[in-house]
């Protein structure tokens, strides 16, 4: 048999509902009833207040003020425009290595090393039709292309030396080659510097320290790489320039 409690003396209360406010026969304090919609509501709001305490997110609909995401459709797809740096650097490994088969195709790895940055741009511009070409766009896609381009050459020549020295067993040629490299640095040393003769044996000594010439070697790469990368920036930029232009027209 359900029973009722007072709020404040906790004695039993009759059950009969009359739907009129009622008092505690012993206490005299007034018995207020929530209704059924009032007491789910307050339910729903304790287990929220329950499940925010436990860190539980509730599942649910998204809020209705939330904004839809819009894409703009004259943005850069990046994801495209790597996989076309990416594509150069095989071409340009590619032509490389059958460079050093055929020394002749030397004049299609030049060519290719000059044209990249405006036939990659060209090429994403015909795939994405769309997207709105500028010069800080351009000079973008130029310093990776260069970066990769310039990065693949030095890998492609460090593997080369291996596979010459190593495997085919032309060190003795390598190493030659280089000697006269440093002859003609000892030569040219000596004819700079005729009337400071410590600074110049300190420079003669250091070009026969082994760590030298790595850190040449190395020097000499980054070079390269860097001045590669300055002129594929440019001139992506400035083809990125001559489209933007041409579609503002």
């Amino acid at each position: 048999m359900p029973f009722r409690l007072c709020s404040r003396c906790h004695n039993d209360l009759s059950t009969e509902d009359t739907g009129e406010l009622t008092y505690c026969p012993h206490c005299g304090a007034a018995q207020i009833q929530l209704s059924e919609e009032l007491r789910e509501q307050f339910e729903q709001q304790q287990l929220a207040a329950q499940h925010a305490a436990d860190g539980i997110t509730p599942a649910g609909p998204p809020p209705e003020s939330a904004e839809p995401v819009v894409i703009d459709p004259s943005a850069v797809v990046w994801p495209r425009a790597l996989n076309l740096i990416a594509f150069a650097g095989a071409i340009f490994a590619a032509a490389m290595t059958l460079m050093l088969a055929l020394p002749p195709l030397v004049l299609v790895v030049l060519l290719w090393m000059l044209g990249a940055p405006i036939i990659l741009l060209g090429i994403y511009c015909a795939k994405n039709p769309a997207t709105r070409v500028t010069t800080a766009f351009g000079a973008r896609l130029g310093l990776l292309s260069g970066l990769t381009i310039g990065s693949t050459f030095i890998t492609v020549d460090i593997l080369a030396m291996f596979v010459e020295r190593f495997i085919l067993h032309h060190g003795a040629e390598l190493d030659s080659q280089f000697g006269a490299s440093l002859d003609q640095m000892r030569t040219t040393l000596t004819q700079v510097s005729p009337n400071d003769p410590a600074t110049l044996q300190y420079m003669l000594d250091m070009l026969k320290v082994p760590e030298f010439h790595a850190g040449l070697a190395l020097a000499g790469c980054a070079l390269v790489v860097i001045l590669y990368s300055v002129y594929s920036t440019a001139a992506g930029a400035f083809s990125g320039a001559l489209r933007s232009r041409s579609t503002a027209k």
